[in-house]
């Protein structure tokens, strides 16, 4: 069993039907879709967004191959409505969170009560500030501990460049770099912050989160049995890359299990398998 814990519709080109192509191809079972939803995203050349009809527009085609997500910008005075409403429809998470404000935000801190009412985890990007003009989602990481002891009911997953770079204390320049390349020689705060909250967890898509394995002298076999737990397969694209790696570490069976799966129907239940 292979359930990717980051996925997008509509996304580099795939649609629904080409993105159950490629997990066809690729021997994984089913794909959580994300949205994304920022209230000021057409400021910004980045931003693309995702919406949640097509999120269920995919999910009614392929009722066993997705797992239907979505997250309401915080900002919207109705957002803690939708989340309560999506609820109902089905949907089984808030992610992806990925707005310009600190998650440490009265109106962030509402939502995410409001979503472990519901029964739902929230996955959210966080990508620090790297100089001007520069993408930034999230706050620093004191934001995400203060999310995290307001809701401590609330279940988080954490993805993105700026979570993935503190895997070690050192940084490739004085400034920071988004996706730091150099080796880990001492534990960054997130090896403390994952043993803390019980209610972390880490999402190893994209190339932030295989990036942070890989500075790893044994490829991060030893961060991923240590947190064999707490830990999400996801990629955020359509390679391979994600796979080849975690496959080419010789993990415990019961270890691989969890990351490739059994995490992600802890946090959201899937009637259909057993054990």
């Amino acid at each position: 069993m292979v359930l990717d814990a980051h996925q997008h519709t509509n996304w580099h080109g795939y649609d629904a039907q080409r993105l159950v192509g490629y997990m066809d191809e690729n021997g994984i079972d089913k794909a959580w879709l994300l949205t994304w939803e920022e209230r000021d995203g057409g400021l910004t050349r980045w931003y693309s967004y995702l919406d949640p009809y097509a999120v269920e527009a995919a999910w009614r085609a392929y009722p066993d191959r997705f797992v239907p997500f979505y997250a309401p910008d915080p900002r919207r005075p109705e957002a803690v409505s939708i989340v309560r409403e999506y609820a109902r429809k089905g949907f089984r998470g808030y992610g992806e969170l990925k707005v310009r404000i600190r998650y440490d935000n009265p109106d962030a801190v509402y939502v995410f009560r409001a979503c472990a009412e519901v029964g739902w985890p929230v996955l959210f990007h966080l990508d620090v500030p790297m100089g001007p003009g520069s993408p930034w989602y999230g706050g620093e990481l004191e934001a995400i501990e203060n999310a995290l002891r307001k809701c401590p009911e609330t279940v988080f997953i954490a993805h993105g460049p700026g979570w993935w770079r503190y895997i070690a204390e050192e940084q490739d320049n004085e400034l920071g770099d988004a996706y730091p390349k150099g080796p880990v020689v001492h534990r960054g705060p997130i090896w403390r912050m994952l043993e803390q909250y019980p209610n972390l967890y880490g999402d190893l898509s994209a190339g932030s989160g295989l990036g942070a394995l890989k500075r790893q002298e044994d490829g991060g076999r030893e961060f991923l049995i240590t947190f064999q737990d707490k830990l999400l397969y996801g990629t955020d694209y359509h390679d391979t890359q994600h796979l080849e790696h975690l496959r080419s570490l010789d993990l415990p069976e019961e270890v691989g299990e969890k990351i490739f799966w059994r995490n992600a129907y802890k946090l959201v239940p899937l009637q259909e398998v057993e054990g």
